[in-house]
């Protein structure tokens, strides 16, 4: 029978012998859901009245920019894969360009883009789509 201490160190020995370049991988979640205030402007016409539905606005997709996403520099997939049951695997590649990339999460019934500038270290990320586009997961190098 292995006692505790010997039990934890062959458990640390086996984990240091993956592979370091998983190490490096990153996952980058965009925010499942957020929630958005809208109003309306100008107000409604006279006898017109607004009402406001507070429900979750839940990710839609993403997108990759070319620098910031003000700019509208969107980058197109290197390889976009159908897999198993409806799935998808979107691969991008970045480096040959010395502007920064960005990430932009979007989500349903807003125009709100969520965005955030990647390390510079970053040269791939995969995004891995369920059945009906849904975003599971993204994984950046």
């Amino acid at each position: 029978m292995v006692n505790g201490p010997l039990l934890s160190a062959i458990a640390a020995l086996a984990l240091s012998s993956l592979p370091a370049s998983r190490a490096h991988a990153a996952e980058v979640a965009c925010p499942a859901s957020i929630k958005v205030a809208e109003t309306l402007d100008p107000p409604p016409p006279e006898s017109w009245s607004a009402q406001y539905d507070h429900a979750p606005r839940y990710l839609a997709g993403v997108t990759f920019f070319d620098g910031d996403p003000k700019e509208n520099r969107s980058i197109v997939p290197t390889r976009d894969t159908p897999t198993a049951g409806k799935r998808r695997l979107a691969v991008w590649r970045f480096g040959s360009s010395a502007v920064p990339v960005w990430l932009g999460c979007r989500y349903l019934n807003t125009g709100v883009l969520l965005a955030r500038r990647l390390p510079d270290s970053v040269r791939a990320c995969r995004v891995s789509y369920a059945a009906g586009g849904v975003v599971e997961r993204i994984d950046c190098q």
